[in-house]
C-alpha cells in the first residue's frame, strides 16, 4: 500500500491509545515518521518550532484527541488557526475521542480543517477506510 502523507503526529495523552494506533499503522505499512505528542500545547510547540520541508508533495496529518490536560484539542485547533498558511494547508486533521457527545461530533463535522471524526478505539478497517475516503493511499 502506497501512502500519500509524509508524516503522522498522535496528539494525545494516553500512552496505551498511541501504542495501539502506532501498531496499526506499522501494520499497515506506513513506514514514514509517526511522531507522538501528549497534548495540545506540545502539538503546537512542535509545528512552530519545526521548519517544513519544502520538496515533500504529500500532506501530512494529524491524529488528534479532544479530550487533554494542557490544551485539549478544541484548544489545539484555535491555535492552529492563528499558524501561518503555510503551515496549516500542509496539515490534515482527523479527531479520534472516546467522546459521545453529538456536539463535539457537529462541531467537528462542520469545521472545514477537520477531515473525519471518529470514536476510539480506533482499529485497521476503519483506519484503512477513513484513509481510502480522504485519497491518503
Amino acid at each position: 500500500m502506497e501512502f500519500k502523507l509524509s508524516e503522522i503526529l498522535i496528539i494525545d495523552d494516553d500512552d496505551a491509545i498511541k501504542f495501539v494506533e502506532s501498531k496499526i499503522l506499522r501494520k499497515m505499512r506506513f513506514l514514514k515518521p509517526i511522531r507522538f505528542l501528549k497534548n495540545g500545547k506540545e502539538g503546537l510547540d512542535f509545528l512552530r518550532s519545526r521548519p517544513l520541508d519544502p520538496s515533500s508533495s504529500f500532506p501530512r496529518l494529524i491524529l488528534l484527541d479532544l479530550h487533554m490536560p494542557v490544551l485539549d484539542g478544541w484548544g489545539f485547533l484555535a491555535e492552529f488557526d492563528k499558524l501561518s498558511d503555510e503551515i496549516k494547508s500542509s496539515y490534515d486533521v482527523i479527531i479520534r475521542t472516546s467522546s459521545i457527545d453529538p456536539e463535539d461530533r457537529n462541531r467537528a463535522i462542520n469545521s472545514p480543517r477537520i477531515k473525519d471524526f471518529i470514536v476510539k478505539p480506533l482499529e485497521y478497517d476503519l483506519l484503512l477506510e477513513i484513509f481510502v475516503k480522504h485519497g491518503f493511499v
